[in-house]
């Protein structure tokens, strides 16, 4: 009996190491280390082991939470994702509106009509990647520009959004890298005034076509090498 007892208790040690290697992306044999001072039962040396992971975990080291919901038919956003603060990638648009340059483009008749984006967005603080490409925006709320993590912007296809309104909202967004604004109406109006305005800061800049294929063509042929 006691032997069955030690192992059971063993074997939870032992996943819980794992859980703490997969939590804090420490190395195997860091765990194997914590997993023997949990084992003789050395509480005050695994709380220094583990008060050290904490203070040295790389905050960069986020992991992927992804929602696809491209090319869905929806007219707003679903609140199961607007309160998902782990949410680290958001798609929202449609599939279609990417591959402009590459091929054919048709509208898929089950594209989404977002007329506005709704302020609890903008409490995806872990948010660094959002498309909401092809659909009805007009304006981006003021607090988008709280979403200091963001890195990749896709509004492309909301012919209707006013870039004027808009920018001082994407000049908020101070880690953006890369920003489609292909098929808006205002941005090919004011082409030169945009940018002026982003191309200091944003790497990938996409107003026309020809930004397109020079930001993504590498892209699109590694995509279809690998198919």
């Amino acid at each position: 009996m006691l032997l069955a007892y030690q192992y059971c208790i063993n074997t939870l040690v032992d996943l819980y190491a794992e859980s703490i290697r997969w939590l804090c992306n420490v190395n195997y044999v860091t765990v194997k280390v914590l997993t023997q001072l949990m084992k003789t039962r050395n509480i005050y040396l695994t709380c220094l082991m583990l008060f050290a992971f904490a203070c040295s975990a790389d905050p960069k080291k986020t992991h992927v939470v992804s929602i696809d919901l491209n090319n869905k038919n929806l007219s707003v956003i679903p609140d199961s994702v607007l309160n998902n603060s782990n949410l680290t990638h958001l798609a929202i648009g449609s599939r279609a509106a990417l591959l402009t340059p590459f091929e054919g483009f048709e509208e898929p008749e089950d594209r989404n009509h977002l007329t506005s984006l709704p302020d609890k967005l903008c409490n995806l603080q872990r948010l660094t990647v959002l498309s909401v490409s092809d659909n009805d925006l007009e304006q981006l709320p003021a607090c988008l520009g709280n979403l200091q993590q963001l890195e990749k912007l896709d509004l492309s296809g909301n012919s209707k959004l006013d870039i004027r309104s808009a920018m001082p909202v994407l000049q908020e967004l101070k880690k953006l890298k890369e920003l489609n604004l292909y098929g808006i109406v205002s941005v090919l109006k004011d082409t030169a005034w945009v940018r002026q305005q982003l191309s200091a800061t944003v790497e990938k800049l996409s107003i026309t076509r020809a930004d397109l294929v020079k930001n993504y063509s590498t892209d699109s042929a590694s995509r279809k090498q690998e198919n």
